[in-house]
């Protein structure tokens, strides 16, 4: 009881933390506010990643609440679907006791790199969803439940594009495991459904302002990396290493003890961050939501080692 007490204080102040940050204009990027997402008129790529305005525009529309109050209850139902979904992640690796422990460690992680460290702390109606559809959608994939996984890859890229992440974790949990002829066959699935529903949404605001299916960063990013070698940007510098809050220095112990579809999730980390530092703006540490799930989940099941240990 003392434990759910502790979780639903973090939970409390991660939501209310996060509501605040949503709900100000100093926070919002001014080309995809939460009022233009919700009225389907921000820019793109922003405005693809449609699945909460929608759901708040239906609502709204049907006079159940204000966009204030509904994009609140967002943040707070957005960020409790996380908790849930890695401790469903968790409940694949380890025991319920242990899975119910370590799931609440996910919410203060996600409060540092979204509000304590970095530089741009926008935040998007769609980030806590893709964490939660991620953990959701592999903790399918390691039950071979492959109807209810393809909903939610559908859903998921509805969200945020992000989802062919998801691919990256069939790929790596399923190599070598899988005949080549059926790793394919989803693989090539998935990228269909990636392809179809992703196409879907640029015809449907092909009208939008924006960039299209992606803004390059990769210039700014490389000068940012270019200042951080050199210490001219010294709060980006400072807080790279603090990433994750720190969770990734442990994930090299207990190795051979650990799931080696755990392990083989850890790819999606270089993943990530190679293909945001082409499309992502590296000041905004919340583009590596998905990569801080993969590493806290193994940080996770090392500590689970550490007490077996001990």
């Amino acid at each position: 009881m003392l434990l759910w007490v502790v979780v639903f204080g973090i939970y409390a102040r991660l939501a209310k933390q996060a509501a605040v940050v949503i709900l100000m204009d100093s926070y919002q990027y001014e080309r995809a506010t939460v009022a233009s997402v919700v009225a389907f008129r921000a820019a793109t790529p922003f405005q693809y990643r449609v699945l909460v305005p929608a759901v708040i525009h239906w609502v709204a529309a049907h006079g159940h609440g204000d966009l204030r109050r509904l994009a609140d209850a967002a943040v707070w139902i957005s960020l409790l679907a996380v908790l849930g979904c890695f401790l469903a992640l968790l409940r694949c690796f380890l025991p319920f006791g242990l899975s119910v422990v370590f799931a609440p460690t996910i919410l203060p992680v996600l409060w540092w790199d979204h509000t304590q460290i970095g530089t741009d702390h926008f935040l998007y109606l769609s980030d806590f969803p893709a964490v939660a559809f991620l953990a959701l959608g592999i903790t399918l994939l390691l039950k071979r439940r492959y109807g209810w996984f393809y909903l939610v890859f559908v859903v998921a890229t509805v969200n945020r594009e992000t989802s062919i992440l998801l691919t990256v974790a069939f790929l790596a949990m399923a190599y070598g495991r899988e005949p080549l002829r059926r790793l394919a066959g989803h693989a090539a699935a998935q990228a269909a459904l990636w392809v179809v529903t992703t196409s879907a949404l640029r015809h449907a605001f092909a009208d939008n302002p924006g960039a299209g299916t992606y803004e390059l960063h990769l210039w700014g990013n490389l000068e940012l990396t270019r200042q951080i070698l050199l210490g001219a940007n010294t709060m980006l510098g400072a807080a790279m290493p603090l990433l994750f809050g720190g969770a990734y220095a442990i994930v090299p112990f207990f190795w051979s003890r650990r799931s080696t579809e755990a392990k083989r999730l850890l790819w999606l980390v270089p993943v990530e961050f190679a293909i945001m530092f082409f499309v992502g703006n590296i000041l905004e540490l919340r583009i590596y939501d998905d990569a801080l799930l993969i590493v806290l989940l193994n940080a996770c099941l090392v500590a689970a080692c550490f007490v077996a240990a001990v």
